[in-house]
């Protein structure tokens, strides 16, 4: 065989070689970061799993009073102590009587809440919908 008749075959092996058709060599193991192509999550997306308490049930007597509450941006909301779950929070069954509502801003660097007190009779609803907290600037 001459150097110019074995050109083709080192040409074939090169191409095999780099597709990944070599003979008995394995393909390495995936490493462990992230895809490529994965959105980053959006500036008021919770990032971290933190501990929270379980969230409060819905008030069951018949005589309930109702709750509506929104922020901007999302907030942790606590009803008398109690996390119920995260802004919007619609026509949520409460007993009736005197509460105290705190909002804790879930994407707030430094961290910010907003105590509000409020009293409900039965079949009312109250809302507060209007809680902004500062966000630091870019």
């Amino acid at each position: 065989m001459t150097p110019n008749s074995r050109m083709p075959m080192v040409c074939l092996t090169l191409f095999a070689l780099l597709l990944g058709c070599g003979g008995g060599e394995e393909t390495p193991a995936p490493t462990a970061e992230a895809p490529v192509g994965v959105a980053e999550p959006a500036a008021d997306t919770p990032t971290e799993e933190v501990a929270q308490p379980p969230l409060s049930e819905p008030y069951e007597g018949e005589d309930a009073a109702f709750l509506t509450v929104n922020s901007k941006p999302w907030s942790v909301v606590y009803l008398d102590a109690e996390r119920v779950r995260n802004t919007p929070l619609k026509d949520r069954k409460i007993a009736p009587g005197a509460h105290t509502l705190v909002l804790r801003c879930g994407s707030c660097d430094p961290a910010q809440e907003k105590t509000l007190r409020f009293n409900v009779s039965a079949g009312e609803t109250y809302t507060s919908v209007r809680n902004e907290f500062a966000q630091a600037g870019p």
